[in-house]
């Protein structure tokens, strides 16, 4: 992470980008899957999946930090301000609103 921006951030940006989308794609099975067994083991596969989410999205904020602050050519702050964006949605609603007041 803190090599710079020698090698582009690709390989990077395509981890933070996996981890968003990949449980993305899963937690509305796995809520599925945790309502018909209702066990605590569901309960915490669905709040590690949605937490993988964020912990992408934190990975997405510091790249964007990390473009805006390296001046890369044609960006500003939009990486960032977008990474933010994305934030409100995925740390605040899903990561901490959903798991607390969702009826486990």
């Amino acid at each position: 992470w803190g090599q710079g921006g020698s090698t582009g951030g690709h390989g990077r940006l395509l981890i933070a980008m996996l981890l968003i989308l990949i449980p993305s794609m899963l937690w509305l099975e796995l809520t599925r899957i945790h309502i018909q067994t209702d066990s605590a083991l569901t309960q915490w596969i669905v709040i590690g999946n949605l937490w993988l989410v964020v912990l992408g999205n934190l990975l997405l904020i510091l790249l964007g930090w990390e473009a805006w602050q390296s001046g890369v050519d044609g960006t500003g702050m939009l990486p960032f301000v977008g990474g933010l964006m994305l934030g409100i949605q995925v740390i605040i609603n899903d990561g901490i609103l959903w798991v607390w007041k969702y009826p486990w």
